[in-house]
């Protein structure tokens, strides 16, 4: 059974494959890639989630996510190692789509979480201008 490499052994070990294979992998020099493709709020994770969830190029990109998390011996973070698990477990099994769905849900929850957040202050400044003596304290 071979054992488990480091980050810079695993990034030389794939870096003569194909950009489709290295698309799929997680991992940078130092650790797992911030798993913050849920949010989708640029181009690069639109893109990888768009191609995960079509069936052949998401069990490729889901083989990847999955490979570059527990084929190396990092001290990585375990919600990180979860996020990706999972999200490279529904690529592979051709539910890319579902992923992506899910993405779509965590990222609208996101927005209106931050609108929530900022809709009292906007209350409160409205308020203020509303009545000359209220002070604003915010």
């Amino acid at each position: 059974m071979e054992s488990k490499i480091s980050n810079i052994l695993f990034l030389k070990k794939i870096e003569d494959l194909p950009k489709l294979f290295k698309n799929g992998f997680v991992r940078d020099n130092d650790s797992l890639v911030e798993a913050s493709d849920w949010l989708l709020s640029s181009k690069n994770t639109v893109y990888r989630s768009l191609l995960g969830a079509i069936p052949i190029l998401g069990n490729i990109l889901g083989a990847g996510r999955i490979y570059s998390v527990w084929y190396t011996s990092n001290n990585d973070s375990i919600k990180q190692v979860i996020w990706h698990t999972i999200f490279g477990i529904l690529e592979v099994s051709c539910l890319g789509i579902l992923a992506l769905a899910l993405k779509i849900v965590l990222t609208i929850i996101h927005y209106l979480l931050l609108l929530l957040c900022e809709i009292p202050f906007i209350l409160i400044r409205f308020f203020a201008w509303i009545v000359p003596t209220y002070q604003v304290s915010v």
